[in-house]
């Protein structure tokens, strides 16, 4: 428990990022930044315009009162707090650790959880979820719409591929994003986890904290090693799956077409209507 404290404190001390890193024009397609209040529960969230779409640029926290769960359901909603610290806990270090997780990486959601009884939306339809008023869950082609934003903006880290554009979606904290031990190819400079002051040209700021498995042994998985949040689409090829994004520590793309168990828990970004 104590390894990951350390990685969850210096992670919320994350300073606001310049707009001056590579990528944009530094006319119409540099990120405006901005800010919404949920009235649920009057947090604040820092919000990124990209293109014509305003992103939140922090990972939703809304958590229902008296909704933290600790076990999995593949068809129930299920709420979780990173590394499963608990808020009502007895102990006030606990309570102090599940608060500081929540602030900085958001509530974990299964897909249930993340949709709040909306079912997955008919194409050019929106589901608003667990969002604020106002916003919704993004659908997978609205992440596409983000992925040819940037890259036709000029965010790629590598200068011919222009879909190379994950370290400008991650976050530029210092040893955040790792590289996975068992990766044997030579580092790339387009990487998420290769030069990570480099990231977050978008102003999106992904932070790589995995995700909560709903089978297995392995609980909490891939944090430090990779990012990812739900869409609101149903996969094509699997029944019963549903799409998520992946981006990875050492992988220049962004990738928004991954098969998910809907029990699995991912943190959810919220798109403007």
């Amino acid at each position: 428990m104590r390894k990951y404290l350390s990685f969850v404190v210096a992670a919320a001390m994350v300073a606001a990022v310049s707009c001056e890193k590579n990528g944009g024009d530094g006319g119409g397609n540099s990120p405006v930044p901005g800010s919404m209040t949920d009235s649920r529960d009057g947090r604040t969230y820092a919000t990124v315009m990209l293109g014509n779409q305003t992103w939140m640029a922090e990972n939703l926290a809304y958590m229902p009162e008296g909704e933290q769960d600790t076990d999995i359901s593949w068809t129930e909603p299920r709420f979780y707090v990173w590394n499963d610290y608990l808020l009502d806990s007895d102990d006030e270090t606990q309570r102090q650790m599940a608060q500081v997780s929540m602030d900085t990486y958001g509530v974990f959601y299964n897909w249930w959880a993340a949709m709040d009884g909306d079912s997955a939306p008919a194409a050019g339809k929106t589901a608003q979820g667990i969002c604020p008023d106002g916003w919704h869950i993004p659908s997978e082609a609205e992440w596409n719409t983000l992925i040819d934003f940037l890259s036709e903006a000029g965010y790629s880290a590598d200068e011919d591929d222009p879909l190379a554009i994950a370290k400008a979606l991650a976050i530029d904290k210092a040893d955040t994003w790792m590289v996975d031990p068992a990766e044997e190819a030579t580092p790339l400079p387009s990487w998420p986890a290769v030069n990570p002051e480099k990231n977050n040209a978008s102003g999106f700021s992904g932070f790589p904290i995995g995700f909560r498995a709903c089978s297995g042994t392995d609980i909490w998985m891939h944090a430090l090693y990779s990012a990812g949040w739900w869409t609101s689409t149903e996969s094509s090829n699997l029944d019963g799956m549903i799409l998520a994004t992946r981006m990875y520590s050492t992988d220049p793309y962004f990738r928004t077409n991954s098969d998910f168990n809907p029990g699995v828990g991912l943190p959810v970004r919220c798109i403007k209507d």
